[in-house]
């Protein structure tokens, strides 16, 4: 399993005003169900990508975090 990467260009918008522990939560979530649908589609499936949208409650910017699962 890949880690969970934030792209560098996104790197600043919204981090310092969005918790980091929401952040991972979301993450882990969204890995925890992207784990299962693997399993439950098929177990031939070699990757799935998930492409996470967090959006910040203060300033409405955008963090796009991409998810890999293999």
């Amino acid at each position: 399993m890949k880690p969970v990467m934030i792209p560098e260009r996104l790197g600043d918008v919204g981090i310092k005003r969005q918790p980091l522990n929401i952040i991972c939560e979301s993450a882990a979530h969204a890995l925890h169900h992207a784990h299962q649908a693997s399993h439950e589609r098929s177990r031939m499936v070699k990757l799935i990508q998930y492409r996470l949208r967090l959006s910040s409650r203060w300033d409405r910017s955008l963090i796009e975090v991409e998810v890999n699962v293999t």
